[in-house]
């Protein structure tokens, strides 16, 4: 293994206790290629299934990341209080690596037209 992947998984470990320490769980989610094509493929009228993916491989700093955080649903969704101890317990976390963390930004695209 080497030391950068090392890094990167010990991280992500620390990452994930500390969304554990802040409930409500995410839980994992699939990636929406995996069950929208599915759907459309079976759904009656639907015609010409276009996929597009594309990867952005970056690394961001502790403040860019907790505000991009701070934008998405399942972060919404906990109390104030927990919104505000997950916070704090990421900076600790990415402050601790350095001040930033290595992110991979997924956007999917799946279109198809009804007949």
């Amino acid at each position: 293994m080497s030391t950068v992947f090392g890094e990167v998984a010990v991280l992500a470990a620390r990452i994930t206790e500390a969304y554990r320490r802040f409930p409500p769980a995410t839980g994992a989610r699939a990636p929406l290629p995996s069950w929208a094509v599915p759907e459309l493929e079976v759904t009656p009228g639907m015609t010409d299934l276009t996929v597009w993916e594309e990867f952005e491989d970056r690394a961001e700093t502790t403040g860019v990341f907790l505000d991009h955080l701070r934008t998405l649903s399942p972060f919404r969704r906990r109390t104030p209080e927990n919104r505000r101890g997950l916070l704090a317990a990421l900076r600790e976390v990415i402050d601790a690596r350095g001040g930033v963390v290595p992110m991979r930004i997924v956007t999917s695209l799946v279109l198809a037209h009804r007949a």
